[in-house]
């Protein structure tokens, strides 16, 4: 399996990742997480067509009360960064 955590210093000095894979890496969820690609993927149509939730319009502090309710309570939530873009790609 992969590390479990480590700093990587090659790309992102200040994330401790839990898991390293062949093409991403897997940390603790950060509040960044949810303002910045959650909120994007939370008002793209594309991306929930098949959720059965369907498409409800986010904001900024829709998606911080998210995250604050979900870091309220025992979660464990990883986020999923691509290894060569360095980029958030999934939770």
């Amino acid at each position: 399996m992969g590390d479990k955590k480590f700093m990587d210093k090659k790309n992102d000095s200040n994330k401790e990742y839990f898991f390293r894979g062949k093409n991403i890496r897997m940390r603790g969820v950060q509040e960044q997480d949810y303002e910045v690609s959650m909120y994007r993927w939370a008002n793209d149509v594309e991306f929930n067509q098949y959720l059965s939730y369907g498409l409800y319009p986010a904001t900024p502090g829709t998606m911080r009360n998210l995250f604050s309710d979900l870091m309220s309570k025992e979660n464990y939530i990883f986020s999923i960064d691509d290894k060569s873009t360095n980029q958030h790609i999934g939770i």
